[in-house]
């Protein structure tokens, strides 16, 4: 064959071919890479070569004088040329129908937000070169050139011939390879509506990941700087925006899965950075990414399941474990093992943790595998060797311990406390709780028994821990402010010592006062203070001087007497102070001792069920009447009738005449304004039924002050009689030794009507 007075063979033809169907494949392979790398750099190249292939077809026949299209005025019809145009152009009109036609059933065909008839289209060369400029350039010439054929001559019109000739050839070649490009997507559309495209998803697949595997790469070359985060997550972004809420955790993997392998791999690219200066780089570069990653996430964090946001966490955890272990002695640097998170101070794993518990809070049934994982990390930890990383992990551990505390008190989600067993390590538990209700729950300014949580998480403890919270409860704060907690307490705590022997209680107690030490109260409550407290529960003290060692820790003699006949509940005798001449100071003492316990009975009325202490409170009320009986105006009417009921029981002391010198009634028969007392004119109105006190209200100038002290009474409370006597019951009906009933105080009700109304 003669082509451009060139002889070539049949064989020459053959090998030319194949070595043109080589360079195709090559020129596919290569696009391909380039877009895996980005779909924008695919199209600017493809641009390119297509117009390099132009005009270096353009340049050959030029050089050949190539022509298979001859120029003559009487053959070159315009018009027949136009017909030809025509014809050709209305081959991609065809191929734009189709595409119509693919785009119209194209929605129905979405994986994880990537359409798969336009990944399929994307993905072809011709298709992408048909969305250049250089295309439609193409189509211009191939239009325009017939007129400058015929318009021009010389070089011009050589040329324009040339251009023709190969807009011509370039749109045929194209136009053949779209057709081969349109067989191949209906091929797989049928394929798609058997579901049998798991290859074309598994290409997704990796697009996704190598997409988001290359943005990782280049924030990770610029040290994860703001910007680079920013388009990473830019990007995850929009692309969320096209995936169904039932995709998200598919798509994610894809996203977070190449990159994780990376990070633990031991031949990763992080390990170019292992040694030498830039050794913080990991910690101090990669913690931001992770930062805005979650910022980014838990934003999202009501559409990604549990299962997926567990693993995005544990992944992350695991990176920061390994690079932890392998360069210890960034946290043992810090001995407070802190790191700096952008704006935030904090241990890396516990921000992390922080975002799981708070997503575990929309499913708390999970909250029952996280109790498994936990426990599973705490366990581990005692494997490993004592030193500043194993304390590092401690503090991990404790925080997670307590983060879930936390969510369990002040959540209004409900879900259940772990469960312990035998080998289980309970003491990080345990501690957690310990550390969360001394920070949260030091004062108690409600009763546990009313909230049903905390009683549980109290109850949860190990005993050294709820000993020492017991403890702690008891003897701080120190304010007299004595509720039904402190029964509730000593009913748990003498269980608790019931349950062992005298060495074992002594071991219990010495622990918990242990973990008291550790308290912001150890200054004053001190583990010395402690130990006397358990080791006199013993002895009958005989010296009233015993009580000044307690002077600076601030505890009040009733709060050691009554946490020490816990101790002891069940000894041999109860009366734990004997003196038999106190001297005046003694008296003092003994009378503000009297006085606190009558204090603490109005306020905890079941005090005096408490054998180990009333006993002793009784013997000293009985034998020392107070001597200044103003303080009797500072009780309540259930520590009145109370301490009435005692000095009843005291043959040397007439009652009613300690009562009345306390109102200021005197041997000339007057009351004065103490009377206007409340608690003192109530205790004088259930009097009114009682016949040793009617030769005092028989008295007219009694009569008159206690008429007035009570219309003055009742009228600044606002109530009547009969409320007013309600009242009154209300108050005692949980009062041992003292309640009164309905009728009786219907009674003193018709009196008190008789008086104010006379």
């Amino acid at each position: 064959m003669n082509v451009f007075n060139h002889e070539i063979t049949g064989l020459q033809i053959i090998v030319g071919i194949l070595i043109l169907l080589m360079l195709y494949k090559m020129l596919i392979y290569t696009l391909g890479l380039i877009e895996e790398q980005t779909s924008k750099m695919s199209r600017i190249v493809t641009n390119k070569l297509f117009i390099i292939v132009c005009l270096f077809a353009i340049a050959i026949q030029g050089h050949f004088e190539f022509k298979f299209i001859s120029y003559q005025v009487e053959n070159f019809d315009l018009i027949g040329i136009y017909g030809f145009i025509i014809g050709l152009l209305s081959m991609y009109g065809i191929y734009i129908g189709f595409l119509q036609f693919i785009v119209a059933d194209s929605e129905k065909a979405k994986y994880l937000g990537t359409n798969k008839i336009k990944y399929l289209a994307d993905s072809s060369i011709w298709y992408k070169l048909t969305q250049t400029r250089t295309f439609l350039f193409g189509l211009f010439a191939f239009i325009i050139s017939p007129i400058l054929i015929v318009n021009t001559q010389g070089k011009v019109q050589e040329y324009s011939i040339y251009v023709w000739q190969t807009s011509i050839i370039m749109l045929l070649l194209i136009y053949i390879f779209l057709i081969g490009m349109s067989l191949q997507i209906i091929r797989i559309m049928f394929l798609m509506k058997d579901n049998k495209d798991t290859w074309l998803e598994t290409q997704i697949r990796s697009q996704i990941s190598n997409k988001y595997y290359n943005l990782f790469q280049k924030a990770y070359a610029k040290e994860f700087t703001r910007d680079y985060n920013y388009n990473f997550f830019r990007n995850l972004k929009y692309d969320l925006l096209e995936v169904d809420n039932k995709s998200i955790d598919i798509f994610l993997n894809e996203v977070f899965s190449k990159i994780e392998c990376e990070l633990v791999s031991s031949e990763g690219a992080f390990e170019s950075v292992k040694n030498g200066e830039r050794e913080k780089y990991l910690y101090n570069s990669y913690k931001r990414f992770v930062h805005e990653k979650w910022k980014f996430l838990t934003s999202n964090k009501y559409k990604i399941g549990w299962r997926q946001f567990e693993k995005l966490i544990e992944s992350d955890i695991t990176v920061f474990k390994r690079l932890v272990n392998e360069t210890p002695k960034l946290v043992e640097k810090n001995d407070k093992v802190r790191f700096v998170l952008n704006d935030q101070s904090d241990n890396v794993h516990n921000y992390l943790f922080d975002q799981l518990i708070e997503r575990s809070m929309i499913e708390p049934n999970e909250i029952a595998e996280l109790y498994k994982s936990i426990k599973e990390s705490t366990r581990k930890l005692k494997y490993l060797p004592k030193n500043k990383l194993q304390k590092y992990y401690g503090s991990v551990e404790n925080h997670k311990w307590e983060r879930l505390i936390e969510n369990y008190l002040n959540s209004d989600i409900e879900f259940d406390l772990p469960v312990f067993f035998d080998h289980d390590d309970r003491d990080f538990y345990s501690n957690a709780v310990f550390k969360v209700l001394i920070k949260d729950y030091g004062v108690l300014r409600k009763s546990v028994d009313s909230d049903e949580k905390l009683k549980k998480i109290i109850e949860s403890m190990d005993a050294a821990h709820f000993v020492a919270y017991s403890l702690y409860q008891l003897f701080y704060p120190n304010d007299h402010d004595w509720k039904e907690n402190a029964v509730y307490f000593k009913n748990k705590l003498e269980i608790k010592f019931d349950r062992y022997d005298e060495n074992e209680n002594e071991q219990l107690y010495r622990a918990a006062a242990k973990k008291i030490t550790t308290t912001h109260i150890n200054y004053r409550i001190t583990f010395d203070i402690l130990m006397t407290i358990f080791k006199d529960s013993k002895k009958q003290i005989t010296n009233i001087d015993y009580f000044e060692q307690f002077q600076y820790s601030r505890i009040s003699s009733v709060m050691i007497l009554f946490v020490q006949g816990i101790l002891e509940h069940d000894n041999d005798y109860s009366d734990r102070i004997r003196f038999d001449k106190p001297n005046e100071k003694e008296s003092r003492i003994i009378e503000k001792l009297c006085f606190d316990y009558l204090q603490i009975v109005d306020r905890v009325p079941e005090i005096v069920q408490f054998k180990e202490l009333s006993f002793t409170m009784k013997k000293l009320l009985e034998e020392v009447a107070f001597k200044n009986y103003y303080s009797v105006r500072s009780f309540g009417i259930v520590s009145l009738l109370y301490y009435e009921s005692i000095l009843r029981n005291n043959n040397s002391v007439f009652a009613k005449d300690v009562f009345l010198k306390a109102i200021g009634y005197d041997n000339n028969h007057a009351a004065n304004q103490y009377l206007y007392n409340e608690s003192t004119f109530t205790f004088f109105a259930i009097k009114l039924i009682d016949n040793e006190y009617d030769q005092y209200f028989s008295d007219d100038q009694f009569l008159d002050t206690f008429r007035e002290a009570g219309i003055h009474i009742l009228d600044n409370l606002g109530i009547t009689i009969d409320e007013y006597v309600d009242n009154i019951y209300s108050e005692l009906e949980n009062a041992p030794y003292v309640k009164m009933g309905k009728i009786r105080l219907k009674q003193v009700a018709n009196k008190l009507e008789l008086i104010f109304f006379k």
